[in-house]
């Protein structure tokens, strides 16, 4: 397992495999996992508080938290499909 931090500071756990043989999987099981968690933690906003808070990307400037979800998951799920590629 992998320990780490949610970002409320309460430790999490993560599945890792350990065949070194197939770090993609590891790495599709994780994205997986996060993605999961992600959903999780989405569903608990209400439609409101989606388009109230900004959060701030690098790149693509200030998105709202919707926007933010939006993109985490397209960008995920298209760097998951390269993966399996």
């Amino acid at each position: 397992m992998h320990e780490g931090k949610s970002p409320l500071g309460k430790p999490r756990a993560y599945p890792v495999s350990l065949s070194p043989a197939e770090p993609h999987l590891v790495r599709l099981s994780l994205f997986g996992f996060a993605l999961s968690e992600l959903g999780g933690s989405a569903a608990k906003w209400d439609e409101g508080e989606l388009d109230r808070y900004r959060l701030l990307h690098p790149i693509l400037g200030k998105l709202i938290t919707r926007e933010m979800l939006y993109f985490t998951i397209h960008h995920g799920l298209r760097h998951a499909s390269q993966e399996g590629d």
